[in-house]
């Protein structure tokens, strides 16, 4: 299989030729009218040198006048397709194979005449003569003919140099392709050069990106799975020692069943969790009042109070519900005395608390799975982590995004916007 450099060097190549066959092939066409015009001009100069001739002229100035040569050829039969006899040859004709000669007729004199040749007979009182002028007609073409290689062969050579330079940015991205399969995530393309190769370097450092990100999310998921599920487990495999030893008892029964409901639970949220990634779970859109949605979550806290209101929006009801859900479940697990408030206004969501909030630096990371922050809010444990990474995935499949900020009263406030849902074309 040849390279694409190879192809697009012989594309070149036979456009070039093409080029040069063209310019060729036009060039005589336009010349051809001219030198026919030249022509008829030469058999009027001969018979014009001819008459002179016969009113006495001396042959030898009328070749310094008209730039031709005057010859007798005693030993012209009047063939017109003779083959090139030493008397021709010894005129500088007939070196280019036999000569085909035209008859005509021109003021009463009778003309042989080889365009090719550049050569006239003329049938005067005294027998034949041969007039030449100095002249090479095919000569113009044969001298752009160099010119027009020459052309070729800088167009070829500039044309392997373009070939190089379009394929170089092409091999770089093969290359940096290949360091991305083989696990060199942090590899990226230099976003210089032409528009489109600044596009195209964009684009694959932006695919890059999301799979390192991604790749490090999993990688922190793993861990956090790791470490929240060794919690509950030491739990039961303590309490399993102690029921061999001590017997059942109805208070440690209830505490391995609140473990296995916590496993359970993480399991679960692991289940949504992968399926909203993967895009497993379809959207379901439907126009939903999100006053009545949220009035119905923020009921069974009687210290929310709402503020504003969304109107209604197309969401998948049960993904929001379980975001919103999720945001005054965190409020009020970080913040149990405080009052809360569900700030509503069109397309937006905000869930705000007076608990002891987070350091600046973390708020970027509360989204990330099993992240907390090092600060007052980790003495009220009791979620499993998850919580905000599912609120921001289905924030982003309704074509928002999710974030936190510092109030400056104290306390969180989380913030949902809702944009355009995006629908699986394959649904």
């Amino acid at each position: 299989m040849k390279s694409l450099r190879t192809r697009l060097i012989a594309a070149i190549l036979l456009l070039v030729m093409v080029t040069v066959l063209g310019s060729w092939l036009a060039m005589g066409a336009a010349l051809r009218p001219l030198l026919r015009q030249v022509f008829t001009s030469d058999l009027r100069m001969a018979v014009t040198v001819v008459e002179r001739l016969d009113q006495g002229a001396d042959h030898k100035a009328l070749e310094r006048r008209w730039g031709v040569r005057i010859r007798k050829a005693p030993w012209y039969t009047g063939d017109l397709n003779p083959d090139p006899p030493e008397g021709l040859g010894r005129l500088g004709m007939g070196r280019r194979g036999p000569i085909v000669l035209e008859a005509t007729t021109l003021d009463g004199y009778e003309l042989h005449t080889s365009e090719r040749a550049n050569l006239v007979f003329v049938n005067s009182g005294d027998g034949w003569l041969v007039v030449r002028r100095e002249v090479d007609r095919p000569e113009p073409k044969l001298r752009v003919l160099p010119f027009l290689a020459l052309v070729a062969l800088g167009v070829i050579g500039a044309a392997a140099g373009l070939a190089t330079a379009v394929i170089r940015p092409l091999e770089r991205s093969q290359a940096a392709m290949n360091l991305l399969a083989e696990g060199d995530l942090s590899h990226r393309l230099p976003e210089k050069g032409p528009r489109e190769l600044q596009q195209v370097a964009r684009t694959f450092n932006a695919m890059a990106q999301q799979i390192e990100r991604r790749l490090q999310a999993e990688k922190q998921l793993l861990a956090g799975v790791s470490h929240e599920l060794r919690t509950p487990m030491t739990r039961l495999r303590l309490e399993l020692e102690m029921l061999r030893e001590l017997g059942p008892d109805p208070a440690r029964l209830d505490r391995m069943e609140s473990d296995i409901e916590e496993l359970d639970a993480l399991v679960q949220e692991l289940t949504r969790l992968s399926r909203l990634e993967l895009g497993q779970q379809p959207l379901v859109l439907e126009e939903v009042d999100l006053d009545a949605l949220c009035a119905e979550l923020a009921s069974r806290i009687p210290r929310c109070e709402i503020q504003g209101q969304a109107g209604k929006h197309v969401v998948d009801r049960a993904l929001l519900h379980r975001a919103v859900d999720n945001l005054l479940r965190n409020a009020e697990r970080y913040a149990p005395d405080g009052p809360l408030t569900l700030a509503l206004s069109p397309g937006l969501i905000q869930v705000q608390d007076t608990g002891p909030g987070v350091p600046q630096e973390a708020l970027d990371q509360l989204f990330e799975p099993f992240f907390r922050a090092e600060d007052s809010r980790n003495r009220h444990t009791g979620g499993l982590g998850l919580g905000l990474m599912i609120v921001a995935q289905v924030a982003r499949l309704h074509g928002g995004r999710a974030w936190a900020e510092l109030r400056d009263g104290g306390g969180l406030q989380v913030s949902i916007s809702l944009g355009q849902a995006k629908v699986d074309p394959a649904a």
